[in-house]
Order: C-alpha cells, then structure tokens, then sequence
C-alpha cells in the first residue's frame, strides 16, 4: 500500500495560501521560489561528485541569480528565497544543488506536494523548501514519502484537471502513486509516460507546454508517446531540434511567463528564432553559464509557486 503524507494546513483545499497554487503551465506567472547559494561552491573539488557539470565561478553565479530575481521582480512576480545560511551543519550536503529549486516541490491549487529526490546527495534540500514555504504561507498538501521517489520538474499540468508525469529516471511508480492519492480527492488525474532520462534528468527537460494548445517537445529524445497524447489533449506539438544550444547550452530550459512569452537563456540566437518563429515572444533573457555549470537552467532554478488560472 502506498504511504500518504495528507494536507497538514488549515487552508481551504483548491483556495491556496495568500493566493499560492498552479493548475498550468502557462498561466500569467505570479510567485516563484529561487536560492541565495552558498558561496563555497566554487570551492568543490571533483564537481561531478556533486551532480556538477564543472567548477563553478561563484562570483559569476551570483550575478546570474541577482539577474533571475530582477527579471522576476520587474515583472511583478513575488519571489521567495531559500537562503544558504539557513541550512543546518549536519545537512551541509543541501548546499550543494539546492539552486535548483524546481525538483523539490510541485505545486497545485490546495498546496505544495513536496519532492522525494532520487538522488541521496539531494534529499536534505525538500527540508529547506519547506520551510522557506511554511514561513511565507505558502499550505503544504502533502509530500511524498520513501520508497517513493519524485521530482518537482517530472511533473506538468496538461489542464485543471490531469496532471502529465515523467516516470523511470528520478520518478518512481510509488512516488507517482502517492501523487495519484494526493490529487485524487481534487478529481486531478495523473497520466504517467515512461521518461528513461537520457539527454535531461526530467521531463521538462524535453516537454515545455507554453500555451493552452501549444507544447514545443524534443521529439527526437522523447517516447513517441508523448507527443501522441499531447494531440490527443489538442496541443499543437512544435518539434524542436537538437540544436547545439538546445542539447548542450540547456536553451529548452525556459520559463513560461504568461501563454506564449517565455523567459530564455541569454545568447541563444538560434533557439530565440525558433521560438520567434512559433510564435512564442522572448520576454527576456538570462545569462545561465554558471547555472549551466551546475548542471541546470532557468526551469531548474525557478520552483513555480502561483499562475493566474
């Protein structure tokens, strides 16, 4: 039988805290988590022991997340910080990734469901998360409990009521059963496909859904499947290539902003006509080399909180 942590707020299922919740993908976006990282990062010897791509120059890094919260801020997004400092002694293996603050929570209308993460480097982080959330309102439905295992950015809203999970690298079916049971009494429906990794860790690494009829997908990495139901669900699927800058500079790591406006990677000429062309509007650009060190992009960083419905 699969374990459930149930909604432990007083809040009003389906009403979100002080506005808090999300039941798409490309709804206006209103609040979002990011992390102050620790500044000992760019001190790590072997990054990949890590779950780094390379050494990373702190300076640098902190420049790139100053710029993401402006860029947030100037749109009238609310942004809520996790803070390095805040992280205990005994659980200073959280400093290491937990700028990529997507994986650790999944958000829906009643609450935050909160990430069990395949990686045992990683799982000190959803401590962290949670208490940023607690403390800034922000109701926890629940969270996933071990041998379950699942990862915030696996999972994607297709509409108010069914929610597309990415199954197999860092989502395990006990993990996706224990979201089944926590959406369940909200009648959401959790469509699982089988996601083996590959060239991303996750699928939305491969999947972006930017407007209520348009998904741009990487199909030549992707089980057939999912473009498949995608138009069966009405999405016009938009192929995109494997591009240098899409399969090694993380330029599909883009944040939706409102139907059809995104938020980039800066220096990405070719993914910025693409996207230009399918007629998808870069609303700005974010320089991403140190995030893209850490092995992650704009998406990773930014945990959505609340969209407009």
């Amino acid at each position: 039988m699969s374990k459930v942590c149930s909604m432990t707020d007083p809040e009003v299922p389906g009403k979100g805290g002080r506005g808090f919740g999300v039941a798409t993908e490309w709804g206006r976006l209103t609040a979002v988590l990011l992390h102050t990282p620790w500044p000992g990062l760019h001190r790590l010897d072997e990054p990949e022991q890590y779950l780094h791509a390379g050494p990373i120059d702190f300076p640098g890094l902190q420049e790139e997340c100053r710029t993401l919260r402006r860029l947030y801020l100037e749109r009238g997004i609310e942004v809520l910080t996790v803070d390095y400092r805040s992280v205990a002694p005994e659980h200073n293996n959280a400093l290491y990734n937990l700028l990529y603050c997507r994986d650790l929570v999944f958000m829906t209308p009643a609450g935050a469901v909160l990430s069990a993460m395949a990686e045992p480097l990683r799982r000190n982080e959803v401590r962290y998360a949670e208490r940023t959330l607690r403390e800034a309102g922000v109701p926890i439905l629940g969270r996933i409990l071990p041998p379950g295992r699942l990862e915030g950015a696996d999972s994607l809203w297709l509409h108010s009521s069914e929610v597309l999970l990415g199954v197999g690298a860092r989502t395990n079916a006990e993990g996706a059963a224990q979201l089944e049971a926590l959406l369940a009494p909200f009648s959401v429906e959790v469509t699982r496909v089988p996601f083996a990794g590959g060239p991303t860790q996750h699928l939305l690494g491969v999947l972006q859904l930017v407007a209520p009829d348009l998904a741009l997908v990487r199909t030549e990495v992707t089980e057939a499947e999912v473009p498949r139901l995608l138009r069966d669900r009405g999405f016009e699927v938009v192929a995109v290539p494997e591009h240098p800058e899409v399969r090694s500079l993380q330029a599909m790591n883009l944040v939706t902003l409102a139907p059809r406006k995104v938020l980039l990677a800066a220096n990405r000429p070719f993914t910025e006509k693409f996207l230009t062309e399918a007629g998808i509007e870069v609303s700005g650009t974010c320089p991403i080399e140190q995030l893209l060190r850490g092995a992650g992009g704009l998406a990773c960083a930014t945990a959505i909180l609340a969209r407009e419905a």
